[in-house]
């Protein structure tokens, strides 16, 4: 069970630190609204990735309709687009008044919004269900509900983790640097989410062709 646990936890936490649309959208949520709005975007990202582990170590079967699998990556390839088009076109001012202003932010949008754009990346799916089926393969740990159960939880917190450490380092960046920096750092991360969107559009339209 304690094995389950750990080898969860590692693979969690490592197939979180690959750059991808919620890790962009974290960190530009960060930069924009502080600390507590952009961890919440990591915790959403975070249970989404919980949920593709149980589809790996389970060895539940994933979805094949048609319809199911691009609704998920067009509404995906929606929120990655408005986010990179906000981000990218919005000066953001770091006043006092702004400031205060933050607490209309809804931190469970927040939330949503994480887990959304991070359950429409077919990718991270795919990626758990490789592992999960090496990890049976060469019998790291005894296949049973429990210790799958235990893997399960290790990957949400291993992803956490990860989640964690890159918005803790993106706290601090906004703290190190002057406004027109972070106005840039926003910027430059809605532009990565823009590029992020498209490839998204270019793969779906390879997939249908």
């Amino acid at each position: 069970m304690i094995i389950a646990f750990v080898a969860g936890c590692f693979i969690g936490f490592f197939i979180a630190i690959p750059p991808g649309p919620a890790s962009m959208a974290m960190i530009a949520r960060g930069l924009e609204h502080g600390f507590k709005y952009g961890i919440m975007v990591g915790f959403g990202a975070a249970l989404s990735e919980a949920c593709y582990a149980a589809i790996g170590f389970f060895g539940i079967e994933l979805i094949n309709t048609t319809g199911v699998e691009y609704a998920l990556r067009i509404i995906g390839i929606i929120l990655v687009l408005t986010l990179g088009v906000r981000f990218t076109f919005y000066a953001q001012s770091y006043s006092y008044t702004k400031q205060v202003n933050l607490k209309k932010v809804q931190k469970r949008k927040s939330f949503i919004m994480g887990f959304m754009i991070s359950i429409a990346t077919p990718t991270i799916g795919a990626g758990y269900i490789i592992v999960a089926n090496l990890v049976h393969s060469y019998e790291i740990y005894e296949s049973s509900n429990l210790n799958n159960m235990m893997a399960t939880l290790g990957a949400g917190i291993g992803a956490t983790a990860w989640m964690s450490i890159l918005m803790i380092l993106t706290s601090k960046v906004k703290r190190a640097v002057n406004s027109k920096i972070l106005n840039r750092l926003v910027m430059g991360s809605g532009i990565l989410l823009l590029l992020f969107s498209l490839y998204m559009i270019v793969s779906i339209i390879i997939d249908i062709s």
